[in-house]
This record gives C-alpha cells, sequence and structure tokens, in this order.
C-alpha cells in the first residue's frame, strides 16, 4: 500500500498517478504492465514512484483497496437503509458495483487481472485490502454487519454468517467474471446473479430434499460405529 509520503501529495499529484495507473492497467494485465509508462503519463521520476509504492503490484493493490473500500461504503448505507435486510445489501451492492465498473473504466482492469492469473489474482489482492484477516469472523466489517443483521429475515449465527459472506463473494466473483471478461449484457449478469442469491436464500432443495442428506448423514454414523 502507498507510503505516508504519497498521502501527502497534492490531490492533483495523486490523482495523476491514479488516472495513469487505471490507463495502463486497463491496456495490459499486471504482469505486461510497464512503470516507464506509469511514471511518463504521471509526470514523475522512477525515484519518486519507489518512495510511493513497493513495486507496479502495490500499485495495482491500491487501486483494488479503493474499489474495496467503496463496497464497503455501499454495503453499510444499504444495511441502514434496509434495517437490517442483507438480501438487499447483496444486491444493492452488485447493482453499484457493476456501475462503478462501468463509469471508471476499472471494469478493464479486472477483465485483466482475470486474463493474467484467472480468478485468483483478484482473490489474493481482495484478500489484502482492507482489514480482512485470514479469519473472517474476525473481520471488523463482518461483525458490524453482523451486528447489525435483521436475524428475522437472516436466522443465521456469525460462524453461518461469515461462510454466507463468502459464498456470496463468490457469486460476485461470477458476475464480475461474466460482466467484465465475457462481455455479457448487465441484465444478463445480473438475472445469472439473482438466481445465485436466491439459491443462498431459499436453499438449492427447498422442498425438503435437505432431509434425505441430513439421514444419509445420520446413516454413515451410524455405520462407523457399529
Amino acid at each position: 500500500m502507498p507510503t505516508e509520503r504519497f498521502y501527502r501529495l497534492p490531490r492533483a499529484k495523486a490523482d495523476a498517478i491514479r488516472m495513469a495507473a487505471l490507463r495502463e492497467f486497463k491496456r495490459v494485465p499486471l504482469e505486461e504492465a510497464s512503470i516507464n509508462r506509469i511514471i511518463r503519463d504521471a509526470d514523475i521520476s522512477r525515484g519518486s514512484f519507489y518512495t510511493y509504492f513497493e513495486d507496479k503490484k502495490d500499485l495495482l493493490r491500491w487501486l483494488i483497496d479503493d474499489r474495496v473500500k467503496e463496497s464497503r461504503r455501499i454495503m453499510v448505507q444499504a444495511m441502514t437503509e434496509s434495517g437490517g435486510d442483507i438480501w438487499y445489501v447483496f444486491e444493492r451492492t452488485m447493482e453499484e458495483q457493476l456501475e462503478i465498473g462501468s463509469r471508471e473504466g476499472i471494469a478493464e482492469v479486472f477483465a485483466n487481472m482475470i486474463k493474467g492469473n484467472g480468478m485468483s489474482e483478484m482473490f489474493q489482492l481482495g484478500e489484502e485490502c482492507g482489514d480482512a484477516p485470514p479469519d473472517r469472523i474476525n473481520s471488523s466489517m463482518l461483525q458490524w454487519l453482523f451486528k447489525h443483521l435483521d436475524r428475522t429475515k437472516c436466522p443465521l449465527d456469525v460462524k453461518q454468517f461469515g461462510i454466507l459472506m463468502d459464498m456470496h463473494t463468490l457469486a460476485m466473483m461470477l458476475a464480475m467474471k461474466q460482466f467484465f471478461r465475457d462481455k455479457l449484457p448487465k441484465e444478463q449478469v445480473k438475472e445469472t446473479y439473482m438466481q445465485c442469491l436466491n439459491m443462498l436464500r431459499c436453499g438449492a432443495c427447498p422442498n425438503g430434499k435437505n432431509q434425505d442428506f441430513k439421514e444419509r448423514q445420520e446413516k454413515d454414523i451410524y455405520e462407523e460405529g457399529r
């Protein structure tokens, strides 16, 4: 992440670096990105660049962190507006992220990240941003969401809620891949996402078939104990 020296830069200079980085990461994946091109476009020296960032991956991490913080802002706002309806929060976050990605050109950056190392790089950089530790249950954001959760609409304990958030992240990643890399129409992406969300909310087997799975589990436990 940027050094303190970077955060002391005039807003115009920091914005110039951000825009130069966006242009380069939109042009090519991280591995092919040129620091020389970035510093030329931002009108800074190579020496200055390394007093702000460790390397080009650090620069990309900063851009992604901006999106992570914006996503969290949207989630907090939606959670407050809805009185703790996490399903509304999911829908609202998805809608806003697609809109922001289209407007700011971050879509091409994500597309190049996916082209470079598949989804793994997006997951890795996302994990390195914000305060998310390896144990997500200890994440301050997850704890805040759980504290304000309307449990009449989502009756989960904190561990189950953490699993739900991880599963929703996978649904978001699928949507991002379809929209940013595959260039599918926004409405088609939203339709698939809503199907994923409905499965999270209602289950893949809402008509009692889960009971069959439970019975198989109990039978396996019985057989092991014999």
